[in-house]
């Protein structure tokens, strides 16, 4: 499958696309919301419901690459210092493409109310790819969490510098890592099942950083 690319004028328009997600938010009063509607009451809804979530990629900038797998598991405070989590989930498609893999992403986040997005330098990069290639494919978002308390991105919550890895921080907080593979070579061999089980070993460490920060109070009440 050949990966798409972003001409100079497609960039453009892909841009402006951001710019006017950025304008256009706008609350739902309806409860069953379809997947296309936008909804941003996050402040309304107690306790909050958090998504961890972890993204493949042909590559690192989402001008010229494609999203190969999302991964996602929904977790629900049940007090202070615990949480009940959903089983994770991966969203990845080889042959319907990148448009189904975001919309699956979207239509669950609906369906799950979820209020906060959690991740491994979230902000830096799982989340500007998931918007810039939902605008570039015409997704609707389902929730912009355009804010920054409508986002945890745990590297920073941490302070591990500008920039740092996964693997290093499971490795010191649990004595274990990531899977040890390219998941890039996964994609373009085929090996879907390899590349999900991948993704969802990065979420499941990423939701025991997560889960060991409330626990510690980290986070906040």
């Amino acid at each position: 499958m050949s990966d798409p690319t972003f001409p100079p004028d497609q960039k453009t328009v892909c841009e402006q696309k951001v710019e006017i997600l950025d304008k256009s938010i706008a609350p739902v009063t309806d409860n069953k919301i379809p997947i296309g509607d936008i909804y941003t009451n996050s402040n309304e809804i107690n306790p909050p419901v958090y998504a961890i979530i972890d993204i493949e990629t042909t590559g690192l900038s989402p001008w010229a690459e494609r999203i190969t797998c999302i991964g996602v598991q929904i977790i629900r405070p049940t007090d202070g210092k615990s949480t009940a989590q959903h089983e994770p989930i991966v969203f990845t498609q080889k042959q319907n493409g990148e448009i189904d893999i975001l919309a699956q992403f979207w239509n669950y986040i609906l369906q799950n109310k979820v209020t906060k997005l959690v991740g491994w330098n979230l902000d830096g990069f799982d989340w500007p790819f998931i918007k810039v290639r939902s605008a570039f494919l015409n997704v609707p978002l389902g929730n912009y969490f355009h804010k920054y308390s409508e986002r945890i991105d745990l590297m920073s919550v941490l302070k591990c510098g500008k920039w740092q890895k996964l693997e290093t921080a499971a490795q010191v907080l649990f004595g274990e890592g990531k899977i040890a593979a390219n998941p890039v070579i996964l994609w373009h061999e085929d090996k879907i099942d390899e590349l999900k089980s991948y993704n969802m070993k990065d979420v499941e460490l990423t939701a025991r950083i997560f889960q060991r920060c409330i626990k510690l109070g980290i986070l906040g009440k």
